[in-house]
């Protein structure tokens, strides 16, 4: 019967000149899901990536492979030829893109006619078959991750390791090759590590979000759960949960927590008990900003407030408000300019009681 994880892996352990990089208690790769793993710079999630890809070795753990113990006398190549790579810089051969294409299957032995049918296909899908006879020194970067993508799925690999594979292409390109690169892998179900800093990315291509900080994973579950209601503090910073206020609960009723956060009392749907200092937690699109007080029933938090700074967030507007305590809202442009918004003006700002959340402290 085949083993029920593709990849597993126990007390990971990896140092770097005395200095610790990674070290994870369990990780598990199912059948036909994305496992992502997310972080800032210098978290460990590259080196993961690496033990798992069977590039570097920890100085500890366990790490079975497709059933396989490979602390043993496992042949090492062999678990390599059932994997796919692609990382940030596309690394190519010298020659041409089909020459690219091709060449993992001709390590693998493939037939020379099934090699050339399935590259043709993968080249196809990819958009880079009117590119086949050209040097890859002359393409782009969006094209030569392109290639570098075909040269993996070319191989149908048990296991596809993805390590920020478009963190190095421009946002036009990054976004189109992210969509068509999470269609493909949804499609053919395949078992595959992302590891990415880019929480648009996580979101748009992952099964179970994993968020690594200082070499450990320090929460995991499903994207939107950890983007939404994030149970760690420093998670929440990571994924952009930007209001993140000191308080405590000072009553509990009805399933609401009444949580004094400043001078302001602020009701959330929440079972924390009476006394226990948290984080009060919400993301900055579920807060609205206003003139006055609307006459809303189901917002129970509003709050007059000053603008404290005004600034552009992409699309949208990223407006600070002072109200005790900072409050962060992203709005649109549009309704910027119509609330006048700018320092020093008087607004109200609102959430509901079930978009925010608490965690511990």
């Amino acid at each position: 019967m085949a083993d029920p994880q593709v990849a597993e892996g126990r007390d990971l352990r990896v140092e770097f000149d005395g200095k610790l990089a990674l070290d994870v208690a369990a990780i598990r790769l199912e059948p036909g899901r994305v496992f992502t793993v997310m972080g800032p710079n210098g978290s460990g999630k590259s080196t993961l990536a690496q033990v798992l890809a069977l590039l570097r070795e920890p100085q500890s753990g366990e790490l079975r492979l497709f059933g396989q113990d490979i602390t043993g006398a496992t042949d090492r190549k062999a678990l390599r030829r059932r994997m796919g790579t692609v990382f940030q810089a596309p690394l190519l051969l010298h020659g041409t893109v089909r020459k690219n294409v091709l060449s993992g299957l001709k390590i693998r032995g493939v037939d020379r006619k099934e090699a050339e049918r399935r590259a043709h296909e993968w080249m196809e899908r990819l958009r880079i078959i009117d590119l086949a006879e050209q040097a890859v020194h002359t393409l782009s970067a969006g094209e030569a991750q392109r290639t570098s993508l075909a040269r993996a799925f070319v191989l149908e690999p048990e296991l596809l390791l993805l390590d920020e594979p478009f963190s190095a292409l421009d946002i036009p390109t990054r976004e189109q090759l992210l969509r068509e690169t999470a269609a493909i892998i949804h499609e053919t179900a395949g078992t595959t590590l992302f590891v990415t800093h880019d929480r648009i990315e996580a979101l748009t291509i992952s099964h179970e979000l994993a968020v690594m900080i200082d070499g450990r994973i320090a929460e995991q579950g499903p994207p939107g759960k950890i983007f939404g209601q994030p149970t760690d503090a420093r998670v929440a910073d990571f994924v952009g949960v930007e209001n993140v206020i000191s308080a405590q609960v000072v009553e509990s009723r009805n399933g609401v927590a009444f949580v004094r956060a400043g001078d302001c009392q602020v009701q959330v749907v929440d079972d924390t008990p009476v006394g226990t200092a948290v984080h009060l937690c919400m993301r900055p699109e579920d807060v609205a900003l206003a003139k006055s007080a609307g006459t809303n029933t189901s917002v129970r938090n509003a709050f007059a407030g000053t603008i404290a700074a005004v600034a552009p967030h992409g699309s949208q507007v990223r407006v600070e408000v002072d109200c005790g305590f900072r409050v962060v809202a992203y709005i649109t442009r549009l309704s910027t300019d119509e609330l006048g918004l700018q320092p020093g003006v008087e607004v109200v700002a609102s959430f509901k009681a079930s978009a925010a959340h608490l965690i511990e402290r």
